[in-house]
């Protein structure tokens, strides 16, 4: 016969064990909750800090037609450009399908037509991405090809070898997300400063 009294140790022991266990996992659940609510706050409280540079921060300026239509422009030129230059125009002729052009009408309309500083950014990302789009593809067959075209003249590689499509890729993509568009958006804050001046003036007259 076994003894009850060794038996009930054994079981508060067994008890006792599980109870340790399961008081490890409540525990090890509290930390996983602890860390996923961290995590949580950390993103709720960054997002805002980034909405800038989100896209759903474009949506609004993007609706409009202006804007489309705008982008539309830019992309139809850029097109244009790099038809015109794979069918061996000279570069003289080529120029004059000019993005830059499209691009500058398009800073001074939303300098003067956007309400905030805000817009006047995002409506800066968007005028640059067709122009990003066209120039890192020109440049891309260019880079694989080897056939040369006006996007990798002389005038526009800044100083790099013509060989050196890659590094001229490379610093339109980068200057795509960074100076190129906050170049447009410091000439939107000056053009609207400028209107902003000049209503003042005609409101006192």
């Amino acid at each position: 016969m076994p003894d009850g009294g060794a038996t009930s140790q054994s079981s508060c022991g067994y008890n006792l064990v599980n109870q340790a266990e399961f008081q490890q996992q409540v525990a090890r659940m509290r930390r996983s909750l602890r860390s996923l609510r961290l995590r949580d706050y950390m993103l709720d409280s960054a997002l805002p800090r980034v909405a800038y540079f989100r896209l759903s921060a474009m949506i609004p300026i993007l609706q409009r037609p202006s804007m489309r239509a705008f982008m539309l422009a830019i992309l139809a030129v850029g097109v244009l450009r790099f038809i015109l230059t794979i069918s061996g125009l000279p570069d003289s002729v080529v120029w004059l399908s000019s993005m830059t052009v499209v691009i500058f009408f398009g800073t001074i309309y939303f300098a003067l037509t956007t309400r905030s500083h805000k817009e006047r950014l995002m409506a800066s990302f968007l005028l640059i991405l067709p122009y990003m789009v066209i120039e890192v593809a020109a440049l891309g067959y260019t880079w694989l090809t080897g056939h040369q075209t006006i996007f990798h003249a002389e005038e526009y590689r800044f100083g790099l070898e013509a060989g050196q499509v890659g590094f001229h890729l490379l610093g339109h993509f980068v200057g795509g997300l960074t100076w190129e568009p906050l170049s447009i958006f410091v000439i939107m804050e000056i053009v609207w400063l400028i209107s902003k001046a000049f209503s003042a003036i005609l409101h006192k007259g």
